[in-house]
Order: C-alpha cells, then sequence, then structure tokens
C-alpha cells in the first residue's frame, strides 16, 4: 500500500498555476545551526585584517622614531629596565623603601628591560635623571654624570613601545569586532594608529603606550569571558588587570569592580522574580543568557587573582602588603600634587574641568579626523587643516555601545566590553589632576573605540535597510510575475 500522500500534494501532472506556494516560515519558529564549511576562511580574514592594522600602526610610528624629541622621563624607564634583572632576587635590599621603587609599580620597567633584552640590548643601562639640575633643555648636567640613555638603548626601547603601540590597534580590532562587527574593527583600530598623540607616545620610551596596550588587553580579555565563562578566560582577564596594576595602578579598581558586577549576575534571576521590582528590573536587564552564574563567579575571583599577581611582582609589597599598598597611593597623589604646584597652568581642578582639558586635547590640538581632512584637502589642493570630528564621533559611539550593552544583556560581550571602557575613563578623568598629554593616551583608545562602533553600526544599519529594499523589491517582482501568468496568491 501506497502511503497517503499530504494535502499539500500535488501532481507533477498538475498545470503550473494549481501548485501551491509554500508558507513562509515562522521566523520565531528555532532553526537549525548552520555550521560554517570553512571556518578558517573566516579566521584567516580576521588574521589579515589585524596584520595590516598593525603594519600601518608600525609604519605610522616610525616616521617619528628618531624624530620624537627627548624627554627625561625617559632616561628613568631605560635606567628601570634593571628591575628585571632585580626581579631574580626579591629579598635584596634593591626592594627596600626607596624614592624609585616606591614611585612606580615595577612591571613597566619589566617590559621595558624584556624589551631591551629581545634586541640584544644590556639591562645595566643609564642613571636616573635627576630634575633638580634641568629638564629637556638643560641636560649638561645629566649627561655629564651618565644620566642620558645611549643611543642605541633609547632606539631600542622606543622600537619596543613602537611594537606595543601597534598591537594595541591590534586588540582594538578584536573588541569591536567582536562586539559590533569587523568593519567597525578596522575602523577603531586605524583611527588608533594615525592619531598623533597616540604616535607621539609610542615613540617614547615611556609607559603611556604601554600601559594602553594592558588597558585593551583587559577589555579584550572581558569581552572574551563573556562569549565564553570560563576559568581559563577569567585567569587571562586576572593576568591583564595585574599587569596594567603594576604599571600604574588604577586597574586595582576595576578588578574590585568586576567582584561587585558578579553580585549583580548572582542577584538578577531573584530581582526578576520579584513582583514590583521585577518589572522594573526586567527594564535594565533585558535579557538572560544563561551564562549568569557561571560568568559571576569568575568575575567574583578577579580581586583575589589581580590582587595576588600584584603583589607577586612587586616585591616591595612583600613585607607588608596592605601597609606599602597605601604607601604607594599616598606617595601617588603626593607626585600629582607636586606636578599641579610646580605646573599651575596645567592644574586641573575637578572633573569638569578634567573634561574641558579632555576635549581640548582630543578634538581640538590632536585628532585622527583632521590628518584624513589634511590628506583628503592635497588631493584637491585646499588647506583643510584645523578641521576634527572625533569626538563628535566618538560620544555617539559610546551612546550606541551602551545601547548595545542594554540590548543585548548583563553578560554579554557588549556589557563587559562597555564598562570595561567607560570604568578606565572614569577612573582616568577623576584622577586626573595635572594636564600632561601622555596622561591622555588611554583616552586616545577610548576616542577610537566609540568611532569604530559608530562606523561599524552605521555600516550594519545601512547594509540591513539596503537587503531589506531589496528583498522587498524581489518579493514585489514575484508576485507581478505569478499575477501575469495566472498563478495564485498564498494564503
Amino acid at each position: 500500500m501506497q502511503p497517503r500522500p499530504s494535502d499539500t500534494y500535488v501532481s507533477s501532472d498538475s498545470p503550473r498555476g494549481a501548485r501551491p506556494v509554500a508558507a513562509p516560515l515562522d521566523a520565531s519558529a528555532p532553526k537549525p545551526p548552520v555550521r560554517e564549511s570553512m571556518p578558517w576562511r573566516r579566521w584567516g580574514a580576521i588574521a589579515a585584517l589585524c596584520l595590516v592594522v598593525f603594519l600601518v600602526a608600525l609604519w605610522q610610528s616610525s616616521h617619528d622614531l628618531h624624530t620624537s624629541p627627548f624627554h627625561p622621563d625617559e632616561s628613568r624607564w631605560v635606567n628601570r629596565a634593571a628591575y628585571l634583572e632585580e626581579l631574580r632576587h626579591p629579598l635584596s635590599s634593591f626592594w627596600q623603601d626607596r624614592y624609585l621603587v616606591r614611585a612606580q609599580p615595577p612591571f613597566g620597567s619589566y617590559m621595558i628591560g624584556l624589551g631591551l633584552m629581545l634586541q640584544g640590548q644590556d639591562l645595566a643601562t643609564n642613571g636616573p635623571w635627576d630634575f633638580q639640575y634641568g629638564f629637556e633643555n638643560a641636560i649638561t648636567w645629566n649627561v655629564s654624570h651618565g644620566n642620558m640613555p645611549t643611543f642605541d638603548n633609547l632606539i631600542a626601547a622606543r622600537q619596543w613601545n613602537m611594537v606595543l603601540g601597534a598591537l594595541t590597534c591590534v586588540f582594538l580590532v578584536l573588541i569591536v569586532g567582536m562586539m559590533v562587527n569587523w568593519v567597525g574593527g578596522a575602523i577603531a583600530g586605524l583611527t588608533m594608529a594615525i592619531h598623533p598623540l597616540h604616535i607621539y607616545l609610542s615613540t617614547l620610551a615611556v609607559s603611556d603606550a604601554m600601559f594602553t596596550t594592558f588597558v585593551a588587553f583587559a577589555v579584550f580579555s572581558a569581552v572574551l569571558l563573556a562569549r565564553k565563562p570560563t576559568w581559563a578566560r577569567s585567569v587571562l582577564l586576572a593576568v591583564a588587570l595585574g599587569m596594567g596594576a603594576a604599571t600604574k595602578l588604577s586597574p586595582l579598581f576595576i578588578a574590585a569592580g568586576w567582584s561587585g558586577y558578579a553580585l549583580i549576575l548572582f542577584l538578577d534571576p531573584w530581582l526578576r522574580s520579584r513582583a514590583r521590582l521585577g518589572r522594573f528590573w526586567s527594564l535594565l536587564s533585558r535579557k538572560e543568557l544563561g551564562t549568569e552564574r557561571r560568568l559571576g563567579w569568575r568575575l567574583l575571583a578577579q580581586v583575589g587573582l589581580v590582587g595576588t599577581f600584584f603583589i607577586l611582582v612587586y616585591p616591595f609589597l612583600w613585607p607588608d602588603p596592605i601597609g606599602r599598598i597605601r604607601i604607594i597611593f599616598a606617595f601617588r597623589r603626593y607626585e600629582m600634587n607636586n606636578q599641579a604646584g610646580f605646573w599651575p597652568q596645567a592644574a586641573i581642578h575637578g572633573p569638569i574641568e578634567a573634561l574641558e582639558r579632555t576635549w581640548q586635547n582630543l578634538q581640538d590640538r590632536t585628532s585622527s579626523s583632521e590628518r584624513i581632512f589634511i590628506w583628503l584637502g592635497e588631493l584637491i589642493s585646499r588647506d583643510w587643516s584645523g578641521y576634527s570630528v572625533d569626538l563628535y564621533l566618538a560620544v555617539p559611539g559610546l551612546a550606541v555601545l551602551l545601547y548595545l550593552a542594554w540590548k543585548n544583556g548583563l553578560a554579554s560581550p557588549q556589557m563587559l566590553g562597555m564598562i570595561a571602557i567607560v570604568a578606565q575613563s572614569i577612573l582616568i578623568l577623576g584622577a586626573l589632576g595635572v594636564d600632561f598629554n601622555r596622561y591622555y593616551e588611554p583616552l586616545v583608545f577610548t576616542t577610537a573605540a566609540g568611532v569604530g562602533v559608530l562606523g561599524g553600526w552605521l555600516v550594519e544599519l545601512i547594509w540591513g535597510v539596503a537587503w531589506f529594499s531589496s528583498r522587498r523589491r524581489a518579493s514585489n517582482s514575484a508576485v507581478i510575475s505569478q499575477s501575469t501568468t495566472g498563478g495564485t496568491r498564498p494564503v
């Protein structure tokens, strides 16, 4: 016996016009997973994009490698390359409480030492610059006392920073690419690569470009952790934050913030279950991803993991970790106040003025968009210098990132990436006591991320509108074609 045909069965002998058109699929119905036939092509394209951005960043910085004016702080950072050697003797008298050991956490010095070693340079370098006897315009005393780095050591340290600065641009590609799309990632990475302040600081042997690399590494690690909450990725985030904290301290507060955010993730199901509070909370926590609890445990561990890393790499803290951490923070406050007193014209009084100075530095004085306008103007023999739109693009971009974070849920990559970027920026603005251009480098990273998010989101929006319009035109054409051939319209 032959099986009974379905109700919609039509014989092949039936006239064409009598054949029913298949009903459209329900958009809410679950769809089978789509396996990418050649994932290596996608990963290869991403790797190629990262390589291009990395090379562009190196190309942009290489021109200024030998022309960036010497800064006396370079002397101190090259001098502290010896810290990497002293790390082999963590209980020696070298790590006693003294000015240079207390003044700066040591991880940036370790990295400078590593860069010199990789280029075949010795860790025994020059003496530390003594500012009592002059700055960059009065160098005779310091040069005669062996405090000026040799040419080879200075260039090696600058080249190492160039590589780290280019790596920051690659991290931006990956961060924005995973949060929005790869077009946005490319825009973000290239925006950072051509920014004048980034180029300048990447060609100095100081720690500011390096610290921004650690900030980017931490944001990247947070996004990775949200995509797949594993303990390995949690440790990766802790290492990234620890490297930043052992360079510039502020990521210690980020680590504490992540542990606090874990409590919000734990409370999310309970808050949703409350009668009145639940309705309000559901407006903030839009989507449950099912990873909240696992992610919460891995974020809760951050304060302990980062604190442990920070103490382990800083032997000065070992005799009294809590007491000496207090000494470090008190000394950093003293240094910032001392700088503001020594350069009163650069002093910043409060967060409002910090925002104003940031706008002046990243919108009016240095910007990626001004360089683009200058290049475009040269093509048509026009002078378009002085035009800049960086922050006019970055601020809406950060607003879009906030929207994407809210839309995708508390445990989403967009949420963790947004929190990591915004929290570090707020910490810098809150602690900014003096208007030195090197302190704005992490905010250049934030600006580039905002520009990339906006660019990627607009491209996706335009592409979606174009795709919808083309599908609609195709659908209308099909209906007209069926009508003219006598076909039946679906019910």
